[in-house]
This record gives C-alpha cells, structure tokens and sequence, in this order.
C-alpha cells in the first residue's frame, strides 16, 4: 500500500515574516509541503519539497504536525453521548485553554473510554484548515493528521492499548 507523509508548516508565531501574497496557494496554505513517499509502505522510494499539485500520489495520506503546533492536555473522558462530544470537550477544557475551543480542533487519543484519563490533542483550525484544504485542492485525500511527537503513555491502567496518537480529521 503506497503512502505519503506531508509535513505541514509550522504556524507562524509573534515576530514572524508572513508569506508573500500571490503564491498560488489559499490564504494560509504554504507554497510548497516537505513529504516523504513509499510506494509499499515499507521502503522510501522519494523525499523532498514541492507544491501540492505535484506531490506523489498514494493510496493513504498522513499530515504531520510539529509538536510545536499541538497542545495535548490530560482529562478525564467525558460521559456524553458521541454527537455531543465535541461540545463537552470543550466544556471540560474551557478553563485551560487560550482560545475559544470553537476555533480549535480537538481529538481524542485512541480507544478513548469515557470517564477514564485520556490525551486530548489541540490545534488551531485557522492555521490547520488551509493548509488541509490546500492538499485537498490538489486532488489528496488526507487521511489523517499525526503529531511529529506525542506525550508518553502513563503507567498504568490508563495506558493506551491503541498505539500512536492519531489526530483523525
């Protein structure tokens, strides 16, 4: 199975130069992405940097996050059913986070179980989306997002059996 690994852009942060305008890409959206691609999933065939419309095409693509980008944050799982989920995440981090969760995306560590401690993982939709979208103007279908890092699991029962912390779109 072919894959494709897509560094995404680090957000920019205070102090920063901002891109040129007019660089073919949407608003937010780098002009070009690091990846690297195996054709079997096993063995690198090719690596480097280019536009999006140019990236190897691959039955499954993975967005990388920098650990820079991505907050994590340990609470208990919330009791609510799964079309409310979102809204209690929100509710339980309010206090611990900078921005209103409306403007973050949040996702669960694997085999989350409600009531039990879990990682919740915390991106800026405002930087996130262009550059998803930018991938996804050029024909690739992220699959899902995965940080460069990912905290440790705890000792304990509360490890998860699961394995890498996926962000999952």
């Amino acid at each position: 199975m072919s894959l494709l690994i897509v560094q995404l852009q680090n957000r920019r942060r205070l102090g920063t130069p901002t891109s040129p305008p007019g660089n073919g890409a949407p608003a937010g959206a780098p002009a070009e992405f690091a990846y690297a691609f195996s054709a079997d999933g096993l063995q690198l065939q090719s690596h480097g940097r280019c536009a999006a419309s140019l990236l190897p095409r691959a039955r499954e693509v993975i967005a990388v996050v920098a650990e820079t980008d991505i907050a994590f944050h340990r609470i208990t799982c919330p009791k609510a059913p799964a079309a409310r989920l979102r809204a209690a995440l929100g509710g339980v981090l309010e206090d611990t986070l900078l921005d209103d969760p409306a403007t973050l995306h949040l996702a669960l560590q694997p085999a989350a179980t409600a009531g039990q401690p879990v990682w919740v993982a915390v991106l800026d939709k405002g930087w996130l989306a262009p550059q998803i979208d930018a991938l996804e103007a050029a024909g690739l279908q992220v699959d899902r997002i995965a940080p460069l890092l990912s905290p440790l699991p705890a000792s304990g029962a509360d490890t998860p059996e699961a394995g890498p912390f996926r962000l999952h779109i």
